[in-house]
This record gives structure tokens, sequence and C-alpha cells, in this order.
């Protein structure tokens, strides 16, 4: 496998009117039951994660399937593992 060109760590996608404000006073510890409680979705919570040369990642706001499903024709998706 070859090096990652894109790197990351503690990924967070969080949905919500007072979603920002919860996550700048959570300090990096996210209690999905307390953000839903708060009106909030957690849709990614600390995820860690590199893409290498040729691959792709996607971190989707909102699912368009018909869009979705038109890239798969066009863009191979591999699934990506932990090392």
């Amino acid at each position: 496998m070859s090096e990652p060109v894109i790197k990351c760590e503690s990924v967070y996608k969080i949905f919500g009117e007072n979603a920002e404000t919860m996550l700048k006073e959570a300090n990096g510890n996210v209690d999905a039951k307390t953000f839903q409680e708060n009106g909030c979705i957690v849709g990614v919570n600390n995820a860690s994660f590199e893409v290498s040369k040729g691959e792709m990642l996607v971190v989707m706001e909102e699912i368009k399937w018909e869009w979705f499903f038109k890239a798969l024709r066009f863009f191979p998706i591999k699934q990506l593992s932990k090392t």
C-alpha cells in the first residue's frame, strides 16, 4: 500500500442548529446521546482515516442516491482498511 496523501484524525460531522457551539464546548469528548438530546445528529464521531493516491473517500452531508449510483459507474470505490 502506498503512502497516504491525506490523513485525518478526530473527524466529526454533526448536524443541528447548535452543533458548532456544542462541539467547541465538548473539547473533543462528543457524547452522541447528549448531542441528540439537544437536537443534533452525530453522523461521524471521532473518526480517523487515511486516503492513498488513487483512492477516494467522501463524508457526505446529504445523500442524493441517484447521484451516488451514477458516480459508481465512473469511480470505482475501494474499501479503506486500518493498517
